[in-house]
């Protein structure tokens, strides 16, 4: 009889999705409402999510999506949900705790079982192909930093772009002061000569700023003939900058620049949506308006899966504070505002694009 029930289940979830969700489409609160606002909306994405979290324990094993989070009639239900959801994909996907850098971590051996599913669903999700800028004649191509093996391939990936059909009137490398790390950022000997250019004492003195400027002044970029900003965020009273405070320093530097229109970050999979969702938190939480996009080039090695699986966690976790607040969520409990917190309350520029009602 379980089988049965199973096997219903499926053909049920698949004849939802592709006569448009049903009745759960209708129903604002619904697993399928959730899933569209992140942006999941085929019936190849929707069967996709459904098998990563199962993979992942997140709900039982041959359990379709709509028996484990079935139609709500409540707001409170319903972000019981979508927090339950949120919780699970930030322990068995990104799976970093406090502090962690994403090198430092060992994955959960779901993730290296069965990779080529794993990367036939992650494809499905958009987590690893390339994302072009939707138009050529671009204001300001915004180089997102990160470590310098990452930051050589996105202005790479600028100078590529250029070469082709498109085009910029400035660049900026948006960096900060992040120390960086031997063997992650290259070796002493390439460090040291990169705190030499900087007059620095020893290579350990060398932030991620030095760093992309040296990476810069070796790039195609360099002859490009297009003016180029550094943005160097100072980490204050946190171990590094995070994409929220650089954001930060970005837009108080667009306000000399009032003609810019357009906006393209350059990041690079499986990172696109995360830092996409990031900024437009921050931009919710600020009260701020910007056109922008997010590209960046696909994943090399498809097979890595533990940085695409935290990349589509972490994006799940993003993302959530500006969907709530536009559904126009209005009503949690206090249990549900704790939860909140202990999701967002150490990231106060992504907390503040949770609608008002939902602060503690």
């Amino acid at each position: 009889m379980r089988k049965h029930v199973i096997g219903i289940g499926s053909v049920l979830i698949f004849l939802v999705t592709i006569l448009g969700y049903s009745h759960y489409q209708r129903s604002p609160y619904s697993v399928y409402t959730l899933l569209n606002a992140y942006g999941f909306e085929s019936v190849a994405q929707i069967k996709a999510i459904e098998e990563l979290f199962q993979k992942a324990s997140i709900i039982p094993t041959g359990q379709p999506l709509d028996m484990a989070f079935p139609r709500r009639t409540t707001q409170e239900q319903f972000v019981n949900d979508v927090l339950t959801i949120v919780e699970k994909t930030q322990h068995q996907f990104v799976i970093r705790k406090d502090k962690q850098e994403r090198w430092e971590v060992k994955p959960h051996q779901w993730i290296s079982e069965d990779k080529d599913q794993l990367v036939h669903d992650l494809n499905a999700l958009g987590f690893l192909n390339e994302i072009k800028p939707p138009q050529s004649l671009i204001d300001v191509f915004c180089v997102l930093g990160a470590t310098a093996p990452v930051m050589a391939k996105r202005l790479d990936y600028v100078s590529t772009l250029i070469d082709s059909e498109f085009m910029a009137k400035k660049i900026v490398l948006l960096t900060g002061e992040r120390y960086v790390a031997k063997g992650i950022d290259g070796s002493e000997q390439e460090l040291s000569r990169v705190a030499k250019l900087n007059d620095l004492k020893k290579w350990s003195d060398v932030t991620e700023t030095h760093l992309f400027k040296a990476l810069y002044e070796k790039s195609s970029l360099k002859n490009r003939n297009i003016p180029v900003h550094v943005i160097d965020t100072p980490r204050g009273d946190l171990p590094r900058p995070t994409m929220q405070t650089t954001l930060l320093e970005f837009l108080a530097w667009l306000k000399e620049y009032p003609a810019v229109q357009t906006v393209v970050f350059v990041s690079n999979q499986p990172y696109v949506a995360y830092q996409r969702a990031v900024i437009q938190a921050v931009l919710d939480g600020q009260g701020r308006k910007l056109d922008f996009k997010v590209i960046g080039p696909g994943v090399d090695e498809p097979q890595d899966t533990q940085a695409a699986i935290e990349g589509l966690g972490s994006y799940l976790w993003a993302a959530t504070p500006s969907i709530l607040r536009n559904m126009g969520i209005e009503s949690a409990s206090e249990d549900l505002k704790n939860r909140l917190k202990e999701l967002y309350g150490k990231n106060p520029l992504i907390y503040g694009a949770l609608p008002e009602k939902l602060h503690s």
